[in-house]
């Protein structure tokens, strides 16, 4: 169950930026955001991945860098970008494919597969499922979700 919130109380108003979306414009901005999202993932580029993130980002994923199956929680895009790298020093990234995507205007959710390798070359790969939600800047700000053992 994910309770929906208003896009104008999630995150701080910032002096400048875009204005919020609503409605069908709102959607296609997620879309385009999940897609150069995957498209990071895919270059092995934390930055790329993270270029649609709020500074305050929270996140909930899978930490595959230490494979615990455990959930992390990661406090900001700084937190995030140090995961990243640990785990771009880890993994090559070799092919990322989306399995299922549905959003609304307030609420992106994905299934994914992506396919790697070990830094000594022994191939892997996982699906995950995840949960974005846009602040009132368009921004991602949360992200929660979960992946499969690595394969």
């Amino acid at each position: 169950v994910w309770a929906k919130y208003p896009k104008v109380t999630l995150g701080p108003r910032i002096e400048g930026e875009d204005a919020m979306l609503e409605g069908e414009p709102a959607r296609r901005h997620l879309l385009a955001q999940h897609k150069a999202y995957l498209d990071g993932w895919r270059a092995n580029d934390p930055d790329a991945i993270l270029a649609h993130m709020h500074d305050g980002v929270q996140a909930n994923i899978r930490d595959y860098v230490s494979n615990t199956g455990k959930l992390i929680g990661l406090e900001s895009k700084d937190d995030y970008r140090t995961y990243l790298k640990a785990f771009f020093g880890k993994y090559e990234v070799l092919k990322v494919d989306y399995l299922h995507r549905v959003m609304q205007e307030w609420y992106l959710f994905a299934e994914i597969r992506v396919e790697m390798r070990d830094r000594a070359g022994k191939a892997l790969a996982f699906n995950s499922a995840d949960l974005f939600v846009p602040a009132r800047n368009n921004q991602v700000i949360v992200q929660t979700g979960h992946g499969t053992d690595l394969a």
